[in-house]
């Protein structure tokens, strides 16, 4: 395992097996109502992901995708009710698959699955 600090994948070298992220994905009218212990100590960079929340899944996709090795693995995390969002930003994708859109612990999509195709 490599650990890179980067802005989502544009300072890491080479292809990768598997790509697993926690981007933010707060929509920004949403960050008011969020707890005073999150709002607090939390950098808004962390939280705050543009007006619907997937500003930077947007980014990170089609960047994952084009460093990942065949049949690689992108997993990431987003917000809840944005699961119909984060299925369409990925089926966008030529080079990615979705897998599965995981459940949490309550029942709601909070995890997505994709996978690199493989060109013949």
């Amino acid at each position: 395992m490599t650990l890179v600090r980067c802005d989502l994948l544009d300072a890491a070298a080479g292809f990768f097996d598997v790509i697993v992220s926690n981007p933010p994905y707060i929509p920004t009218g949403d960050l008011a109502s969020l707890q005073p212990e999150i709002l607090s100590y939390e950098p808004r960079l962390a939280l705050d992901a543009g007006p619907d929340g997937l500003d930077l899944i947007r980014r990170l996709v089609p960047m994952a995708a084009s460093r990942l090795a065949p049949d690689g693995w992108l997993v990431f995390e987003f917000g809840d009710g944005q699961a119909a969002g984060v299925r369409a930003i990925i089926e966008a994708e030529p080079r990615l698959a979705v897998v599965a859109l995981r459940d949490d612990l309550a029942g709601i999509p909070r995890i997505a699955i994709a996978r690199r195709h493989v060109v013949a």
